[in-house]
């Protein structure tokens, strides 16, 4: 056995032979750069990790061997259907998560060396070169017709977030686990989240949201009104929004479905969505029936079309940026409602009804509080303590002697 590097690997890798055939093997153990007596280090760590690693490499071949794996060897691409076909078996209610699952899965196969890749040849250093190739490509989204399906991509010449590319693996490691139970020859490889995910939320503030309503154009600024003052989801239910679950006498707008099971739910109507609802109602010929947003033919507006007003919105303010989490999102407009929400006094299940979520904790996850936010805690904190100092302040001597043995 031997120890060596990759270019473009931060980790040692070991080579041992099974069958005449070389093996080769992350260590899992970083080179440490620092000074050669730390590299040094670093190199004797990965010499004890070396043997464990063939260990476990001839323990899960065995595992293997003893499963009776008959089944023939199947490529990537192959095992890809049975896996998605699987997926939305099992999750018939979730159709945004089997889209999601479909998307990682053509993510996946766009990596060439994946795509005719049988599942028992997937290593460490195969996944290593896929996450190099990934890391260099560019975000792209689809452009959907009348009819609803996506007909065609568009590339925005943004980088790939770590967080998209951790998905990718996140969904890789799910199709070798399925392998494994179907008793396909898949290997046990360790396949780790890479570091550096930034969180991809960020809050809008007051001045903020006035100067992005000024400089919208009237579609973008109605829709944005909408998601900030209702937090709901802009794609699947703003987009899909329609007049026959607009209660104007109400008060509130009625969510059918979406998402999840608790999508369906009424949304209070703001006085500044009313009027944005009420102009958009009478402009429209106060329709009975028909999307609020319509888009061609009458359909559902396009999301697209409204991903490249906000595109050029943010380029008008100068605001374009591709610093993780720094970027603005139409989908922020929904965080800044829920936080705003719950900083105005809502409790979290109260804000887990009105976002429509299936869990507290999806919801707390959309709570962002801003910086000054523990200040402010502090601000009443004090005041609180002074308040509490002055009260005892007022009492005589006796009596806080008389509370203190009560106490006792």
């Amino acid at each position: 056995m031997s120890l060596y590097k990759r270019d473009n690997s931060p980790f040692w890798y070991c080579e041992f032979e099974d069958g005449g055939k070389p093996v080769r093997k992350s260590t899992g153990v970083l080179i440490s750069t620092k000074s050669p007596k730390a590299e040094e280090r670093s190199k004797a760590k990965a010499r004890q990790q070396e043997a464990l690693v063939k260990k476990d490499y001839f323990e899960e071949k065995l595992r293997t061997i003893e499963a009776g794996a008959a089944k023939p060897q199947i490529t990537l691409k192959e095992f890809s259907k049975k896996f998605l076909e699987r997926a939305a078996i099992d999750h018939q209610g979730k159709p945004n998560y089997c889209a999601f699952l479909r998307d990682r899965v053509a993510a996946l196969l766009r990596f060439k060396s994946f795509e005719h890749a049988l599942i028992s040849r997937i290593d460490e250093e195969l996944i290593n070169d896929f996450v190099v190739w990934r890391s260099s490509t560019t975000k792209v989204f689809g452009v959907r017709k009348g009819n609803g399906k996506k007909s065609e991509t568009a590339d925005t010449f943004r980088p790939i977030s770590v967080a998209t590319i951790n998905r990718d693996l996140t969904v890789l490691r799910m199709m070798l686990n399925k392998a494994r139970e179907m008793k396909y020859q898949a290997p046990l490889v360790k396949i780790a989240r890479l570091k550096g995910e930034h969180n991809r939320e960020r809050i809008v503030s007051p001045q903020e949201e006035k100067s992005y309503l000024e400089a919208a154009p009237e579609l973008l600024r109605d829709f944005a009104t909408v998601a900030l003052d209702t937090g709901m989801r802009p794609d699947s239910e703003i987009c899909a929004m329609r007049w026959e679950n607009v209660h104007f006498e109400e008060g509130y707008i009625y969510v059918p479905g979406g998402k999840t099971k608790n999508a369906r739910r009424p949304i209070p109507l703001t006085e500044r969505v009313k009027t944005v609802l009420r102009r958009r109602h009478e402009d429209a010929g106060k329709p009975d029936m028909g999307h609020v947003f319509a888009g061609e033919q009458g359909a559902a507006l396009q999301y697209s079309v409204l991903d490249t007003q906000h595109d050029r919105t943010l380029e008008k303010l100068k605001w374009t940026t591709d610093e993780p989490g720094k970027r603005l999102r139409i989908y922020d407009f929904r965080h800044t409602a829920l936080t705003r929400l719950y900083q105005s006094g809502a409790r979290t299940f109260t804000l887990k009804a009105i976002a429509g979520h299936a869990s507290v904790k999806t919801t707390e996850r959309y709570i962002n509080l801003p910086e000054d936010h523990h200040m402010e805690a502090f601000t009443a904190f004090e005041a609180f303590n002074k308040h509490a100092a002055e009260q005892a302040a007022k009492q005589s001597p006796r009596e806080s002697a008389q509370r203190a043995t009560k106490s006792a």
